[in-house]
Order: structure tokens, then C-alpha cells, then sequence
């Protein structure tokens, strides 16, 4: 953001289709959204409802993830272009 100050609206655009990127991810692989945190989206699964597979449907969201912002790194017109992302995956 620092880096983007000059232009807010454009780093708002960026962060907002990063976002619509990790969403459909979780949401593709049965998540369900939590929340949002700046930057962040924070997906559950096997909550509210409890699922067999869950954590292999967690990773496959953050490898889909992974794979769309490889992709956008391959094509400098892209607005992701450049825009790193990291993953967690927690269980217990």
C-alpha cells in the first residue's frame, strides 16, 4: 500500500481481485469464508458442518490459490501481477 499511495483506487482494485481470487478457491473446494483481515481471506472447513475430506479440500483451495497467482506472475499486464501471496492451513 505504501509503495501504491499515489494511486489508493488502483491498490483497492488489486487487493479487491486477490481477494475474489482466494474466495472462490475456498468456496470451490467447500470452505466457508470467515472472515477478512486487510488482505486476507480466512476460510473453515468441516464448519458449520462437518465434512469427510476437509482437509484434502483445504489444500486443494490453496493449491488453486497458489496456481491462479503463478499464473497472473506470467503476465506483466496483469493487475495481480507482482502481488505475492502466502498460506496458511491450520487443523486440530
Amino acid at each position: 500500500v505504501e509503495e501504491g499511495s499515489a494511486d489508493l483506487l488502483a491498490v483497492l482494485n488489486r487487493v479487491s481481485l486477490a481477494l475474489g481470487v482466494m474466495t472462490q478457491n475456498i468456496l470451490r473446494y467447500r470452505g466457508a469464508i470467515a472472515d477478512f483481515l486487510g488482505d486476507a481471506a480466512l476460510g473453515f472447513w468441516g464448519w458449520p458442518i462437518d465434512h469427510p475430506g476437509k482437509a484434502e479440500d483445504a489444500c486443494r483451495a490453496a493449491l488453486g490459490i497458489r496456481s491462479a497467482f503463478a499464473e497472473f506472475g506470467k503476465d506483466p499486464a496483469h493487475p495481480l501481477f507482482g502481488f505475492r501471496v502466502g498460506i496458511g492451513i491450520a487443523s486440530g
